[in-house]
This record gives structure tokens, sequence and C-alpha cells, in this order.
């Protein structure tokens, strides 16, 4: 069975998904940073054992306001890898604002990433405001799919 996803307020592009994917899978995976001054941080999300992870879109959030230098660019600069496959998504550290929206407007991946179960995603981030302390909680936003309900290997 197919599912077609809609995505609001985007008329025209209908991702399809393969299988039985309920919409009840819904997941977000989230990772916080602390910078002090322009630091540079790591962390990995660990993508939990029973199912793999579709990712959708990305939003942030952070303390720092507009008036910071910096901030309108996210307030820092980031490189994502996919550990299962060891895979990074950009060549060089990019500015927050181009992977990241706001829960208001969040960012809409192009194409989805599939992150596999048991794998996970590697988030490098440094911070570029010049904030004393700067909290910065980076969110991916997706679905699950568990083995053997989309076709996908087990």
């Amino acid at each position: 069975m197919n599912v077609a996803l809609q995505r609001p307020g985007r008329p025209g592009l209908i991702p399809q998904a393969s299988g039985n994917v309920l919409f009840d899978d819904m997941f977000q995976y989230a990772v916080n940073f602390t910078f002090a001054g322009n630091e540079n941080l790591q962390s990995t999300i660990p993508i939990q054992a029973d199912a793999d992870f579709v990712c959708v879109l990305s939003t942030y959030d952070t303390n720092v306001t507009p008036a910071v230098a910096g901030a309108a660019f996210g307030g820092s600069l980031v490189q994502l890898t996919d550990l299962s496959t060891n895979r990074a998504l950009q060549n060089i550290p990019v500015a927050a604002s181009t992977l990241f929206g706001t829960a208001q407007r969040p960012f809409w991946w192009p194409f989805t990433h599939c992150f596999r179960r048991n794998g996970g995603i590697v988030v490098s981030a440094t911070g570029i405001a010049a904030a004393t302390v700067q909290v910065v909680r980076y969110v991916f936003a997706g679905y699950k799919i568990r083995p053997g309900s989309s076709g996908l290997p087990s």
C-alpha cells in the first residue's frame, strides 16, 4: 500500500512513502548545545534500535537575539554526519539557518534522509555569536519505519 503524504502549505509536492507507514509513527530527535563563545562542540544523537528514522524537516531554537553578531545565521555553523554510513551531509560546516528553520517556519528537507536504526546523527557545531553563553537546540522531525513495515531491509 502506498501512502501519500501532503506537506502543509506546499501544494504540488506529494512525497510517496513505500509500504505501510503509519501516520502515528511521527518522531523527533533533538540535541542541545551550550556554547561559551566560539567553541566547537560535537554530539551524537543515537537512533533507537526499534526503527529507521526518516528526517523530513529540521528546526532550531536559540537564546541569542538578532542584535548579537552572528545570530542572523542561526548563531552557529553546523556539519551533519550520518553515523551508519559515516557520510557527511555537507562538504563544509554551514550556517545553522541554512539547515534549520523555526518552529513556525521549519526547514523542509528537499529530499528526505533515512538514518538507520542503531546508527546516529553526528552534529558538529561551532558557535559564531559573541554571546557569553549561547544555548541552541537542533531538532530533526520525521517518522519511524519499523522493520518489515515498508520493504526496507530488516
